[in-house]
């Protein structure tokens, strides 16, 4: 989230094979589509004030073509997204040389995300859940948030 810059994409992945101490990834995962502001590589969610420190500037495509760049390089083996809107796949996939090969979103009975799915199956992108059996908290942050 504080690598979402693409001037940073290398530095954070090749820290990420360092620190796992492998030679390469199989996957790296654009993580969400808004990124926060870099403050150092140890302050994961810098704030303002209450709020987190978003960086509204963040580039999807400029991202996916410094992760290209990382699968030609041979340091990451295919690349791929999360949290994605439909529309965000549809600008990356728009663009792309190297297809992401994996969405990963929550998805459960109760948040099933078929338009998600769709948008996967006809672009060949592998769909994977995470809170395959729900998020409990979720309902209470959704409550919060009037909805």
């Amino acid at each position: 989230m504080i690598g979402m810059d693409e001037s940073r994409v290398e530095y954070f992945l090749q820290k990420s094979i360092k620190a796992l101490q492998l030679d390469y990834l199989d996957l790296y995962l654009i993580h969400q589509p808004v990124g926060l502001k870099y403050v150092d590589d140890d302050t994961m969610f810098p704030r303002e004030g209450n709020e987190l420190a978003l960086d509204m500037k963040t580039d999807h495509t400029k991202i996916w073509k410094a992760m290209e760049g990382q699968v030609e390089a041979g340091r990451a083996k295919s690349i791929g997204l999360s949290n994605f809107t439909v529309s965000q796949i549809e600008r990356i996939v728009g663009t792309a040389k190297v297809m992401p090969a994996n969405l990963q979103v929550e998805t459960h009975v109760y948040l099933q995300q078929n338009e998600l799915r769709e948008t996967c199956r006809k672009y060949g992108i592998t769909f994977c859940a995470y809170a395959p059996f729900g998020s409990p908290a979720r309902a209470d942050m959704y409550q919060r948030l009037g909805r």
